[in-house]
């Protein structure tokens, strides 16, 4: 008797068997051309895996006729994530997954910072009273610069934190409705990686409207004889069909050329 495995060990059973007790009742798992079990062998310490890979690749073919099959070694930490291989070469992997997935994440968090630049600039008519104001009294334009900023972080900060409060209200539900079991574990690397996209979030959204607002002359917007450069008129439109081509794109792959890419990666050693 021993404890159960956690949820998340990619070794998962419902009971143990002893391996002479499963020779003699399936007699294969004794000859050279089996592939049930996998051996989990500890090396000594400072074994170099590399030079024992090489003398234990030829010992399925010296013990037998079987020339397609080659033993090797790879570390436990890699079987889940690094689990097809092909004469002890690594022909898949789930990395594959995990790469997409966080590239199509940071697309759609372009989008959104595309989104806010042009909503925060469409709407600077409202504060343009403000920043006259302030650079009539003496505010210069890093210090609006700064202001905008700090605001762009802290609109950031705040959805950061509103994100992860719903993905813990959600997490039991989701994991419920699809049979895994995901969990949130807020480490030294992840509060790292967060604290990361958040300055890189409120900086890169913010850097536009910041620019933007600051440069107005106070005079002209005192005055109310504001006008739209067309430059400015052709970026905020570049910003959105450029926004509007990730979309497209992204729907176009989602329907013709992800699943046969998920195809392709699962049985890549088979094409």
């Amino acid at each position: 008797m021993f404890e159960k495995t956690p949820y998340h060990s990619s070794q998962q059973f419902d009971f143990v068997l002893s391996f002479d007790y499963l020779g003699d009742v399936q007699h294969w798992v004794k000859t050279w051309g089996n592939l049930g079990p996998h051996n989990f062998v500890l090396l000594k310490k400072g074994t170099d895996a590399d030079a024992v890979n090489k003398k234990i690749a030829g010992v399925v073919r010296a013990n037998s006729e079987d020339t397609s099959r080659t033993l090797f070694l790879t570390k436990f930490s890699n079987i889940y994530a690094e689990n097809s291989f092909d004469h002890g070469q690594q022909t898949g992997s789930r990395l594959v997954y995990v790469k997409l997935f966080s590239l199509i994440a940071v697309f759609i968090l372009v989008i959104a910072c595309i989104n806010f630049m042009n909503l925060s600039t469409a709407k600077a008519s409202r504060r343009m009273k403000e920043i006259g104001i302030k650079k009539v009294v003496g505010a210069e334009r890093k210090q609006l610069i700064f202001q905008f900023l700090s605001e762009s972080m802290l609109l950031t900060l705040f959805a950061t934190v509103f994100a992860i409060i719903i993905t813990l209200l959600l997490l039991p539900s989701f994991n419920q409705i699809t049979g895994k079991q995901i969990s949130l574990h807020f480490n030294a690397s992840m509060i790292i990686t967060l604290v990361i996209v958040i300055v890189f979030t409120g900086l890169f959204a913010g850097s536009y409207p910041a620019l933007y607002l600051s440069k107005f002359n106070p005079l002209v917007i005192l005055k109310g004889k504001l006008s739209t450069s067309f430059a400015e008129v052709v970026s905020r439109k570049g910003l959105v069909i450029f926004s509007i081509h990730i979309i497209i794109y992204f729907n176009y792959c989602s329907a013709y050329y992800l699943p046969a890419n998920t195809i392709y990666t699962k049985h890549k050693s088979r094409l």
